[in-house]
């Protein structure tokens, strides 16, 4: 029997992917179609009822596409945009009423903005009441400690830091995470199983080994994520895996499972 999710269930990671809008010059994963309706449908079936756009890195600052998906939403949705040090108000403005909640850097398929310009567009955002999104591998964490702790606005980091799961207790990456966490601004998301797990599907062990730390340092700072339509790879992982390895990571407490589902990303969202 297929599991699903809890009602008011929060995906906090998801790109819709349109050809219909230019990508950068040279896209460093897939460029391949995935609808609004394509995945709605598999909000569906999964169970999720609340979702987090996140604009992809391939589209640079033109977050067209972000706000056509947020327009035409069938459910609850909050949108992650990219902007640079040169944005204007008035775009900000719009963003924010189209239901954009933050800005993410990408370090890792090399977005649009650099990490020397976070805390410009921090300060820019932080009116706003938005957030700092950040996808960067472990290893490279520690040496931007010091940005990250000054930053004034909270931080999400995707994908567990994309730490690797056999050497992360000798990387300062990984440590500074934890730190991170326990600091109280910042929060991180348990996603992407299949990026950096060695043990691979249908149930990911070693991630979800690596994610019960966080889980017992901190958790009512993680939100859960499909990451669909995982675009980096190149075998899509199955669906029962995704939802089952989360359900691992919560040692199927229920308690536990409406926290990081619905209640934290409930409250740092916006959606209660």
């Amino acid at each position: 029997m297929r599991r699903t999710l809890l009602p008011l269930s929060c995906d906090t990671h998801f790109h819709v992917i349109d050809s219909r809008y230019p990508t950068i010059a040279k896209p460093m994963v897939p460029v391949d179609p995935a609808s609004l309706a394509e995945y709605e449908q598999f909000c569906a079936t999964v169970g999720i009822q609340r979702s987090v756009i996140v604009q992809p890195s391939f589209y640079g600052t033109d977050n067209r596409c972000l706000l056509e998906s947020l327009a035409q939403a069938k459910h609850a949705m909050r949108g992650i945009a990219v902007v640079g040090t040169q944005v204007g108000d008035a775009e900000l403005e719009t963003l924010h009423r189209a239901g954009v909640r933050g800005v993410r850097f990408n370090q890792i398929q090399f977005g649009a903005t650099a990490m020397d310009e976070m805390r410009e567009i921090a300060a820019r955002v932080r009116p706003l009441g938005w957030h700092i999104q950040l996808h960067m591998r472990a290893e490279q964490l520690a040496t931007h400690a010091d940005t990250l702790r000054a930053l004034p606005v909270p931080l999400v980091i995707d994908h567990l830091g994309r730490a690797r799961p056999p050497t992360r207790h000798s990387d300062p990456g990984w440590t500074l995470l934890k730190q991170l966490l326990g600091e109280g601004n910042t929060w991180v998301k348990v996603s992407g199983p299949y990026h950096e797990s060695l043990q691979g599907a249908p149930r990911y062990a070693d991630f979800t080994e690596m994610a019960d730390e966080l889980v017992q340092l901190a958790p009512d700072r993680l939100f859960w994520a499909s990451d669909w339509p995982y675009g980096s790879e190149t075998v899509k992982p199955a669906l029962d895996p995704i939802v089952d390895t989360f359900w691992d990571v919560v040692r199927d407490d229920a308690d536990l499972a409406f926290r990081i589902l619905v209640r934290n990303p409930g409250e740092f969202y916006g959606f209660d």
